[in-house]
């Protein structure tokens, strides 16, 4: 009905009234298609005088503690894209900030861009939610690889 501006992965994106978006075809690796059914589901319409349908559950977030060790820790280089998208938001914000100061500790970076930060973040957990078998770290890779461009 109207242009619709993606913000995402280092660049802007408009959908145009009328684009299609097809079931496992990505733009920019992103399955939009299969994104958009999983953060707006469908909603149902009910027919005056038949029975209703139950809605349907609400998706619950995993504890990040499912994650840990005997010993309580996360391996992130092995943490998957999965795992990281099934994660609440405060975690994932937690999370994707652990593995910047990372990223930039291993590049001799002391400061950010908290703005940045938030983005890169947002970024990271819409590629994840689309390519969930990828590690975080390839995902990271690919952001960062797609940011230099």
């Amino acid at each position: 009905m109207r242009d619709v501006r993606v913000d995402g992965l280092g660049r802007k994106i408009v959908l145009r009234p009328g684009s299609e978006l097809r079931p496992g075809a990505t733009i920019l690796s992103v399955d939009f298609a299969a994104l958009l059914e999983q953060q707006c589901p469908l909603v149902r319409v009910t027919v005056p005088g038949a029975e209703p349908e139950p809605a349907p559950a609400l998706e619950s977030k995993v504890e990040l503690s499912k994650y840990s060790d005997a010993n309580g820790n996360i391996d992130i280089q092995k943490m998957t894209c999965g795992q990281f998208a099934d994660t609440s938001r405060q975690d994932a914000d937690f999370l994707g900030a652990l593995y910047i100061g990372w990223y930039n500790g291993l590049a001799k970076k002391s400061a950010i861009n908290v703005t940045r930060v938030k983005d890169v973040i947002h970024d990271l957990v819409v590629h994840c939610k689309a390519n969930k078998a990828k590690r975080v770290t390839q995902a990271i890779d690919f952001i960062r690889k797609d940011d230099r461009r």
